[in-house]
């Protein structure tokens, strides 16, 4: 076991190609140009910058598209704001390092519970959750939506009540795997304020805005935009727009994802970054600090990305990068740094999926008909513009050679075959039925291809090219795909040899292995087969019918199907335009949520209603004598079956009883 882990962790590393480039103005500007020039011809964003620093200086700044689509109002780099979502997490993560510089913090691995004064962590296992776990993501809470963001000014400071009760429950041992986490960097903010006296806002605006000379950057605490902020739009498929509603961050997310900042602001911290305690930067952290924020220190695999503290960190063909990525309604940035090069890239984009109302989308109208004149492709997303910018400039990804392309390294693939389901979601509360709808996102699928490779969501092609890490360069991430479009999957193994997870590229969730039932695409397949099958009741409506209690029963199957048809309707229309269910569970609605779990309960009566129907049809011969009403009691039996799965589904989905978030 020891030879191959050592074996995994050196072929796991790209061969040292295009290790530190020396960046050009005009080649990044003739690809930012060529790029993105050509993505908002294609409606891919409605406005978007980047900037690009090199050697301690701003090499390249530019706006594409506009801020105010409606208006047709320009992107200005240093006047325009963007929202920078989670990238806020990095700058959480250097308030804590300067305590830490400053005595305030002893240690990382002090428990959180040392610091707080607005209530305490529970135990688990014993043991503290320490301020590393929380910084690393390894804290072990669940993942929720629900009241991210708000519409309603929130008095502050938050007391220690709402600070517990906006707490996820902890769902694995921490210290262990890394599952991004919103409350666990939250949580820090409120460290920072329980040892300064000072509002993060304040905080921010003093010691960290202030000092790298981020004029226009703000920690956003209310429920409208800032000054100068970017208006996103999302484009039908006509080529119509349809603004994004501006949805504020909860003040306890904020240290999450509320900071509003311009490229050139941006410019400015990546080169104090990359400075690391040298020349201005000094006035921040000490170049000890520095460190301790980049050098990674957890992650899921050695060929995988890892973490700092906060920040993260990915091998690049020999080059080391750290930064983050960052979304929110409207907006999807990424900021990398490269030490070896002393350069880095942030990109910010207005963009999202367009929102049509549920009929319409249904009967469709003249806005969701694609328009001959005028192209409209899928949104941007951060990593796959990141993984644009990477391969032009640092090289398309390398690895060594693969002994898979011309045999197998020695792994028995089909000890990696089967489902995958990955761990940032809700593990107690209704919105776990969302993962039913979650696809790729959150279960993967892998099976053999051929002999020497093995098959993930459906894409072939992917050799082993050390114990437990598969490897398909085709299978890389385009401007508009997501991280699990990855070249790259690396399976964890147990003590015993046996995969345990996997992990993409950029690691912030990894998919563990789950069994052939207990798993959200086996919960699906069940949904529609006994779904579709339950619509088969209609035929009952037609049974002839002597005995009073086989009249009411026969009418249980169709009671269910009404029901399984209004829960789409409960969930998916009625929104106003642009709206939809993620919009009602970030701002922590649960009517829609309970109108589900209500017809779920229901169904599950009805299920159990007709099972115990199904004993007495047999027995006292409902529905006629003959075939026909032989016919008619198997069918009624397997309706019954159907709806006993469709209670299994909603129970798995946490649908039955009220879970609500």
């Amino acid at each position: 076991m020891f030879k191959r882990v050592v074996l995994a962790l050196l072929l796991a590393a790209p061969v040292l190609a295009h290790a530190a480039p020396k960046l050009d103005a005009s080649a990044v500007e003739a690809w930012a140009d060529a790029t993105f020039e050509r993505a908002f011809a294609e409606r891919r964003f409605s406005g978007l910058v980047i900037a690009v620093v090199q050697d301690d200086a701003l090499l390249f700044t530019r706006g594409y598209g506009y801020a105010d689509f409606s208006r047709r109002s320009p992107v200005d780099p240093a006047n325009t704001r963007f929202r920078i979502g989670s990238i806020t997490k990095t700058f959480t993560a250097m308030a804590i390092a300067q305590l830490l510089g400053r005595g305030v913090i002893r240690s990382l691995d002090d428990p959180v519970n040392t610091y707080l004064q607005r209530g305490k962590l529970p135990q688990v296992a014993g043991r503290d959750i320490t301020l590393r776990q929380l910084l690393t993501h390894t804290g072990g809470f669940s993942s929720e939506l629900s009241n991210l963001a708000t519409e309603e000014t929130v008095s502050l400071p938050l007391s220690g009540a709402q600070v517990a009760a906006l707490r996820p429950p902890i769902v694995r041992e921490p210290g262990g795997r890394s599952v991004y986490s919103n409350y666990g960097t939250a949580l820090l903010a409120i460290v920072v304020e329980d040892l300064t006296g000072q509002s993060l806002e304040h905080y921010f605006r003093d010691s960290l805005f202030a000092p790298l000379g981020m004029r226009n950057s703000v920690l956003n605490l209310r429920p409208q935009p800032s000054p100068g902020l970017g208006v996103p739009f999302r484009f039908l498929p006509s080529g119509a727009a349809q603004p994004q509603r501006f949805l504020g961050v909860h003040p306890f997310f904020a240290p999450v994802g509320a900071i509003e900042s311009t490229a050139t602001d941006m410019a400015r911290y990546m080169i104090a970054n990359l400075q690391e305690g040298r020349g201005e930067s000094a006035a921040v952290l000490a170049p000890e600090q520095f460190r301790e924020l980049h050098r990674r220190t957890a992650g899921n695999h050695p060929a995988s990305m890892g973490f700092g503290m906060v920040f993260m960190t990915l091998d690049w063909n020999g080059a080391t990068f750290f930064g983050h990525g960052g979304d929110w309604p409207g907006f999807h940035s990424i900021m990398l740094m490269s030490p070896e090069s002393n350069a880095g890239f942030f990109i910010s984009c207005m963009c999202e999926y367009p929102q049509p109302g549920f009929l319409e989308s249904v009967v469709g109208s003249q806005r969701t008909q694609e328009n001959s004149a005028q192209k409209v492709l899928a949104p941007m997303t951060n990593i796959g513009v990141a993984n644009a910018f990477l391969q032009r400039f640092w090289g398309p990804r390398v690895w060594p050679s693969s002994p898979a392309q011309g045999g197998r390294i020695g792994s028995d693939l089909e000890e990696f075959v089967g489902t995958y389901w990955h761990e940032y979601r809700s593990y107690g509360s209704a919105e776990k039925f969302i993962e039913l709808l979650g696809g790729e996102s959150s279960t993967l699928t892998v099976e053999r291809d051929g002999q020497n490779a093995l098959r993930v969501n459906g894409r072939g092609g992917y050799g082993e090219i050390s114990p437990g890490v598969f490897w398909n360069a085709g299978a890389e991430p385009g401007i508009s795909d997501n991280f699990w479009n990855s070249g790259l999957w690396a399976f964890a193994l147990n003590a015993s040899g046996e995969p345990e997870y996997a992990s993409p590229t950029f690691s912030i969730d990894p998919y563990v292995r789950a069994g052939p039932y207990n798993n959200p695409q086996f919960a699906l397949h069940v949904l529609l087969v006994c779904g579709l099958f339950g619509f088969t009741s209609v035929l009952a409506a037609f049974w002839p019918v002597r005995e009073r209690f086989g009249r009411l029963a026969k009418w249980l199957p169709l009671s269910i199907s009404g029901a399984l048809v209004a829960m789409p309707l409960v969930i998916l229309a009625g929104y106003p335009d642009g709206d939809g269910l993620a919009t009602v569970l970030l701002l922590g609605g649960s009517a829609r949520l309970l109108g589900v779990v209500l017809l779920a309960n229901s169904i599950a009566v009805a299920a159990l209603a007709m099972v115990a129907v199904t004993v007495l049809a047999w027995r006292y011969r409902y529905w006629g004598e003959g075939r026909r009403a032989v016919a008619r009691r198997v069918h009624f039996t397997l309706l019954s079956a159907s709806a006993a799965g469709l209670a299994w589904v909603f129970g798995f989905a946490n649908l039955l009883g009220l879970h609500l978030p």
